[in-house]
């Protein structure tokens, strides 16, 4: 029986937890019924779980975290890594490279699906580019068109794919119910009163507001801080399937974050990205329409046509199956 382990990079935010979820559900849709899919979160520490006890509202799994630099408990035939952000810098770089050469010598193949660099910089490409010729995954797909341009060739089967949180309409279909707009999380560079003009401007003032932290693992005492100041109810919850059901309610998102737009754009909302990252790439790589925001035209709108995730869904899910058919005789 083919046994594979699905585990996220950092579950940091719940957007990890959004494009880990979709790629479970994608690898489900292609495996045989006798396969199993085991999934775990890749670095989870015990302050996280202090931080959450601080708020009083929240049940911590510890029994859930895993240490990497521990043997696992379970021979797994193939192990994918979901959304890894290939950076190099930080504890999560030096943990990631770790458990490729753990892999490695228990010759276990690995897969990184939805990969994304951080800072598109060529000190960045000349680490991963030796680390990968070191530790080559056997499955490589990226969620924009500089990390496949980049590290692609090191893999024995790649796509030039994109973020799997646009698939969250597929994967996760949720009939509307309501229409919410004005719904971002936190940035510094904009203020409540600022975005509420906006949101006036377009004439959606009469609509009903929400905002969400898309941050639950962060200190317990700032998210009391940030849910304090908010002159707007605020979603704050471990579940990567609230946050679901509000994107799939949301008309307009206002964000700093690629992936609170993301999934908005996927089921049929608009987005617009508060601040200028690299990571917007993504949008780039589905093929996003944008249009200037009428009240700042330094903003742009974004909207996704449909026709264009289902292309891509069809596209990553064949590549899964292709690949794990060609590499597991037993797929045959």
């Amino acid at each position: 029986m083919l046994k594979i382990l699905a585990q996220s990079n950092e579950t940091a935010n719940v957007g990890n937890d959004i494009y880990m979820a979709n790629i479970v559900r994608c690898l489900h849709g292609v495996l045989p019924p006798e396969a199993s899919v085991i999934t775990k979160p890749l670095i989870r520490s015990f302050a996280l779980s202090r931080a959450l006890n601080k708020l009083g509202a929240f049940a911590f799994n510890a029994s859930k975290i895993v240490d990497i630099s521990r043997p696992l408990a379970l021979d797994f035939d193939l192990v994918v890594i979901s959304g890894p952000r290939v950076s190099n810098t930080g504890e999560g770089a030096e943990t990631f490279i770790k458990f490729m050469k753990y892999l490695k010598e228990r010759n276990t193949p690995y897969a990184l699906l939805s990969c994304g660099s951080y800072n598109y910089g060529l000190e960045e490409r000349d680490f991963w580019c030796k680390v990968f010729e070191k530790y080559p995954p056997l499955i490589f797909s990226t969620r924009d068109d500089y990390t496949y341009d980049t590290y692609g060739q090191f893999a024995k089967y790649s796509l030039k794919s994109v973020c799997t949180s646009l698939f969250s309409s597929i994967n996760f279909p949720i009939t509307k119910k309501v229409s919410l707009v004005g719904c971002w999380d936190d940035n510094e560079n904009f203020t409540y009163d600022q975005i509420s003009k906006w949101i006036d401007a377009e004439g959606f003032g009469g609509n009903y507001r929400y905002r969400a932290i898309v941050d639950p693992f962060a200190l317990g005492n700032v998210i009391k801080l940030k849910v304090a100041k908010s002159p707007i109810p605020c979603l704050i919850s471990l579940s990567y399937m609230d946050y679901l059901d509000y994107y799939s309610q949301t008309s307009m998102m206002f964000s700093s974050r690629v992936h609170c737009c993301a999934p908005v754009l996927s089921y049929g909302g608009e987005a617009v990205l508060l601040n200028k990252t690299g990571r917007k790439r993504l949008f780039d790589a589905i093929g996003v329409e944008s249009r200037p925001l009428p009240s700042n035209k330094q903003l742009n709108i974004f909207s996704l046509n449909p026709e264009n995730i289902r292309q891509r869904y069809d596209e990553f899910t064949n590549f899964l199956k292709n690949s794990l058919s060609d590499y597991f005789s037993s797929f045959h």
